[in-house]
């Protein structure tokens, strides 16, 4: 397995961790130096496979997200699975929507 990998697999079946936490897991499994974990981390960041919420260090797997957008246009969120969300004021964090309705993903805005 490598380094990559495995960093994928603590961050499935760790939730919630946040970036220091990932790596402290890396460092401890696969041996590896503060850098070295942090290369691993930032490589699957390049490589378009986790983001790391910056508001809170939260680790998260693209994959597991729903990216909405705010739409001017017509008042409505898009969802990045491919559907339209009206709200009647906020966002959709502001109104308590944490998972998207549609595909149950977990939502982060734009």
């Amino acid at each position: 397995m490598t380094n990559e990998e495995l960093a994928i697999k603590i961050i499935k079946e760790e939730t919630n961790l946040n970036e220091f936490q990932v790596i402290k897991e890396l460092r401890q499994t696969a041996r590896l130096s503060i850098f070295q974990a942090k290369e691993v981390l930032q490589k699957l960041v390049d490589e378009d496979i986790i983001i790391i919420d910056q508001k809170d260090y939260a680790v998260l797997l693209k994959n597991q997200l729903c990216n909405w957008n705010y739409s001017e246009t017509d008042d409505s969120w898009e969802t990045g699975c491919s559907n339209k969300f009206q709200l009647n004021s906020d966002s959709p964090f502001e109104n308590g929507f944490s998972y998207c309705p549609y595909c149950g993903k977990e939502i982060i805005e734009n």
